[in-house]
Formats: structure tokens, C-alpha cells, sequence
């Protein structure tokens, strides 16, 4: 039996109630996705009207779904008048910064010691030393 490979993916939503998201939630279950965060609803004002509405409720999660069944996700989320705008992205990988590397036939120098400040007559006998 084959194993499906199932995807991370954040689904960013505005709607127009607060009740609304019962509909997102039932058509993530309906399409067998695994939610593994659900952010909180705010709601807040637009910029411009969006079906003759100025103020709309933005809620985001983090679901588990296989890569078919995604576009089956995005027709429904099409359909449903509730749902103002939708977005879905895969969220992005944290990568590691490079350590640094020196260039081929680059020189590397070791760091410079640092020297201790001397008394003064250490400092003198110094001065003497090389005069002589």
C-alpha cells in the first residue's frame, strides 16, 4: 500500500462573521487535512471594501494535507461566499546560516595577540634593548 506524502501549509482567511470559520474548519475536515496550530480571530478594519465590507475577521492555521488534495481545498474555499479571501503558502524552511569560508588561495592570518600594557620601567629596559 502506498504511503501519502502529506505537506505543511499555512491557510491565511478573511471573513465577514465570526462564525464564519466553522465553515473553513468543516471544509479542512472534509478534505482529511490535519491542523496542527490554529491562530487566533481579530478582527480589523480594510483597506478598501471587499463584498460591500469595510471591517473583516483575519484568522490563519497550520494544516497537514496531501498535495492532491490541495486543489480540491482551493475550489472549495472558492465557493464558499463566507470566505472573503483566502491565501495558502507553504510556510518557509529556517535554514541555517553558512559559516563564513576562506577563499581559495586566500591567505589566512591568525589573529594578532594581544599584548599586555607594560610598566614603565619594563617599558624602559624595552627601549634600551633596542637602542643598543
Amino acid at each position: 500500500m502506498d504511503e501519502v506524502e502529506l505537506k505543511d501549509y499555512e491557510l491565511s482567511f478573511l471573513l465577514g462573521q465570526e462564525k464564519d470559520v466553522e465553515d473553513v474548519l468543516k471544509l479542512l475536515k472534509h478534505e482529511d487535512a490535519e491542523i496542527i496550530f490554529e491562530g487566533t480571530l481579530k478582527k480589523i478594519p480594510l483597506a478598501y471594501k471587499i463584498k460591500k465590507q469595510s471591517e473583516a475577521y483575519f484568522g490563519y492555521l497550520h494544516f497537514r494535507i496531501s498535495k492532491e488534495r490541495v486543489k480540491s481545498l482551493e475550489k472549495n474555499l472558492l465557493t464558499t461566499s463566507t470566505i472573503l479571501r483566502f491565501l495558502i503558502v507553504t510556510p518557509p524552511f529556517v535554514r541555517p546560516k553558512p559559516e563564513p569560508r576562506a577563499r581559495q588561495g586566500a591567505v589566512v592570518t591568525p589573529p594578532a595577540q594581544v599584548s599586555v600594557p607594560l610598566s614603565n620601567e619594563a617599558l624602559e629596559r624595552k627601549i634600551e634593548e633596542i637602542l643598543k
